[in-house]
C-alpha cells in the first residue's frame, strides 16, 4: 500500500475535477494505491471528508494558470518530444553518452536517451520551423535549421556545446551552433513503450512538460512518478500544475487517434490541394498555431485545437455515455472573426453553436450512449480570417 498524503503548502486549495463533470475544492487530500487500485480521499473547503474512487477523477489541479516564461529563451532550451508521447522541457546539460542531459528542476536533470527521442525543438528558434511538423525521421535523422536548411544525417552529439552530426549527403562531420538550430528529428531505433491496462497518471508541471507513468509516493514533498521507460523522476510538488487520471472514466480526444479527418485550412492554392500544403492541422492539447489551449482567459490542458473548416471523426464503438467539451474561440483569435460548430451522433445533428469575436466560450454535455461515431465540425460563419477554435478538455465519458 502507499499512502500519498499531499501537504498544501503553496496552493490554497486543490480542484479536483471528477467524471460528472463538477469542479470540487478541497484543503485536504491523500492518495492510496493498493493493489493497484486509486483512491482519493479528501476535505472538502466545509470540512466534509469525501472519498472518491481514482477511475471516476479526471483532473486534480494544483496550480491553476502556468506563469509565462521570464525573458526570452535561450539557445539552450529545448522541447523533447518523446516516443511514448510526452514532452519535456529544459535546458540543456553538459555532453553525455549515448543521449541528452536534460537540465529540469522539475524533472530531475534527466538523462533522456536517443532511442527515446523522436524531435527535439529549439525553443529560441521555433518560429523558424515549418507550420506542419514533420511526423518522425524517415531514413535519416533530420536537421532543420534557422535558415531554413534540411539536412539528413545521424545525429552525433547534441549538449550545451553544441550540435552535431554526421551529413549524408556531404559524408563528413558538421557541427551547428545551437544559436542556429531550429529541430531535429531522430530516427526510432526503439519500439514506443505501451501504457498499461490500469490506472495511469498523466503529470503536467508549471514549465509544460509531460509526464506519464505509476505514481510511486510522495515524500517530502516530492512527488515520485515512474515514466513509461521505466524511469524514476522526483518532482517538487509546488512544480506541479496538475495531475491527469488516465484509463480510467474519461478519456480525452486528443489521446486518441481520429478515424476520419477533412481540413482546408488556409490552404496554398494550387490546381491540386495536397495535404502537404495545409497550413493549420488541428493539434493535440494546443491550439492550431502551437500555442496553449485558452478560451475566455482560461487555460485547458487538454482539448483539441483546429482551424476552419475542419471535420474530424471518432469511431466510439458504443464503448461511452457522454461526449463532454468547452467549444469557442482561441486566444489566438485576437477576439475577432466567428465560428460554426457541430456536434453530430451516429450520423445526426446533435449540437449546433455560433461563437463570434470575444463571446464567451460554450459548455457542452451530449448523450453518446450506445454511439458508433461522433463528428465534430468547424466552418465559418461570416469570416475567414481569426477563426482559431479550440474543443477544450474535449472528453469522453464511460
Amino acid at each position: 500500500m502507499i499512502l500519498l498524503a499531499l501537504a498544501l503548502l503553496a496552493q490554497d486549495s486543490v480542484t479536483i475535477v471528477s467524471a460528472s463533470n463538477a469542479p470540487l475544492q478541497v484543503r485536504e487530500l491523500s492518495l492510496e494505491i493498493q493493489g493497484g487500485v486509486l483512491t482519493l480521499s479528501a476535505v472538502d473547503a466545509a470540512g466534509k471528508a469525501l472519498t472518491l474512487k481514482g477511475e471516476d477523477v479526471v483532473e486534480i489541479v494544483f496550480n491553476s494558470a502556468r506563469p509565462a516564461p521570464a525573458g526570452k529563451p535561450a539557445a539552450e532550451d529545448v522541447e523533447i518530444l518523446l516516443t511514448c508521447g510526452d514532452v519535456w522541457i529544459g535546458r540543456l546539460g553538459p555532453p553525455a553518452e549515448d543521449g541528452i542531459r536534460l537540465l529540469s528542476p522539475a524533472l530531475g536533470d534527466p538523462l533522456v536517451k536517443f532511442g527515446q527521442i523522436r524531435a527535439v525543438l529549439f525553443s529560441a528558434n521555433k518560429a523558424y520551423l515549418p507550420v506542419r511538423l514533420p511526423e518522425k525521421a524517415e531514413s535519416s535523422d533530420l536537421v532543420l535549421t534557422r535558415s531554413g536548411d534540411r539536412a539528413e544525417g545521424t545525429v552525433l552529439a547534441l549538449s550545451n556545446a553544441g550540435l552535431s552530426y554526421k551529413s549524408k549527403r556531404l559524408e563528413t562531420d558538421v557541427a551547428v551552433p545551437l544559436s542556429q538550430a531550429a529541430g531535429l528529428w531522430l530516427i526510432e531505433t526503439e519500439a514506443a513503450p505501451k501504457e498499461g491496462a490500469g490506472l495511469q497518471i498523466s503529470a503536467i508541471t508549471l514549465d509544460g512538460s509531460t509526464l506519464r507513468g505509476e505514481v510511486q509516493g510522495l515524500k517530502g514533498g516530492v512527488l515520485e512518478i515512474k515514466d513509461l521507460y521505466g524511469a524514476l523522476h522526483k518532482i517538487p510538488l509546488n512544480l506541479v500544475s496538475g495531475l491527469f487520471v488516465k484509463n480510467g472514466r474519461v478519456v480525452y480526444l486528443s489521446d486518441l487517434t481520429p478515424s476520419k479527418v477533412d481540413e482546408d485550412a488556409n490552404y496554398i492554392r494550387g490546381p491540386v490541394k495536397l495535404p502537404s500544403d495545409l497550413d493549420y492541422p488541428w493539434q493535440r492539447d494546443r491550439n492550431a498555431r502551437g500555442g496553449k489551449l485558452v478560451l475566455g482567459g482560461s487555460e485547458h490542458r487538454k482539448g483539441v485545437g483546429v482551424r476552419a473548416h475542419s471535420s474530424l471523426t471518432y469511431a466510439l464503438e458504443g464503448a461511452f455515455a457522454r461526449f463532454q467539451t468547452t467549444f469557442g474561440l482561441d486566444v489566438a483569435s485576437l477576439g475577432l472573426g466567428a465560428v460554426k460548430a457541430e456536434v453530430w451522433v451516429d450520423g445526426k445533428l446533435v449540437k449546433d453553436m455560433t461563437v463570434k469575436g470575444n463571446e464567451a466560450a460554450i459548455p457542452v454535455d451530449v448523450d453518446v450512449k450506445a454511439a458508433r461515431e461522433l463528428r465534430l465540425l468547424v466552418t465559418w460563419a461570416g469570416f475567414g480570417q481569426s477563426d482559431f477554435a479550440d474543443w477544450g478538455s474535449a472528453r469522453l465519458v464511460r
